[in-house]
């Protein structure tokens, strides 16, 4: 089977874009947020598939280690996942085979190009991804990994497909929502927060990505630009 064509890091090939500069801002805004959470996991997810979510995952994971943070990058979408291609990685011995009991926690983690940033990649799609999710094995393996980081960052499927994002966003300490310029609705996005709510899990912040930003294309042919916000009280902005 053919390997699928490597995705350069942004923040990598090209770190002075203005998207990448963008997403560089948020490193202070993550810093509070994280300060006051219950542990240093970041889950990133969206309402729907194509909202750039992998994207941001990656190129923010790059960000923090490039800061002199130790990183772990998870992705946690064991249906369509592709961060392995981020990092040029093949996509064996990941997440699912761990849950599956074929891999140890040590068998997984695998080190990337980028100084102090590893990656668990997703591993062979198994039939039954939120069952795996919701077992004991997936949380001990958040407590078993977590302290060796600085951050550790979860790449999840969109919340209104599957149930997966919303299990794991129970482990998570900080719990960040993507959504797309010109493509995300507003209804998607409280339906969203709805989902979280119903859980009792806060919704932390959100990205806005893709904002066009007149007719120039902003290096590397990406073109993408970010905003986020947080919030200060529990009710919906």
């Amino acid at each position: 089977m053919k390997k699928k064509k490597h995705i350069p890091i942004l923040a990598i090939k090209n770190s002075d874009d203005i998207a990448i500069e963008s997403l560089r801002s948020m490193r202070t805004a993550i810093h509070f947020a994280l300060s006051e959470a219950k542990n240093n996991i970041i889950m990133i997810s969206g309402p729907t598939p194509e909202v750039g979510k992998s994207f941001i995952s990656a190129n923010l994971a790059a960000i923090l280690a490039q800061s002199n943070k130790k990183v772990l990058i998870i992705d946690g979408d064991m249906r369509r996942g592709y961060l392995h291609r981020y990092f040029n990685q093949d996509n064996h011995s990941g997440l699912a085979e761990y849950l599956n009991g074929q891999q140890t926690p040590e068998g997984i983690v695998k080190s990337t190009e980028v100084p102090h940033l590893d990656v668990i990649t997703r591993g062979k799609s198994p039939v039954n991804p939120s069952e795996l999710l919701i077992s004991a094995k997936f949380s001990k393996l958040l407590e078993q990994i977590s302290p060796r980081y600085d951050h550790v960052i979860i790449d999840t499927p969109p919340i209104l497909a599957v149930t997966d994002g919303i299990i794991i966003s129970q482990y998570a300490g900080v719990n960040l929502i993507i959504a797309r310029y010109a493509k995300s609705q507003m209804k998607e996005l409280e339906l969203t927060v709805n989902r979280f709510e119903q859980v009792n899990v806060k919704v932390n912040g959100f990205i806005l990505n893709d904002i066009q930003r007149g007719s120039g294309a902003y290096g590397y042919g990406y073109g993408y630009g970010y905003a986020y916000s947080y919030k200060t009280s529990k009710n919906n902005d």
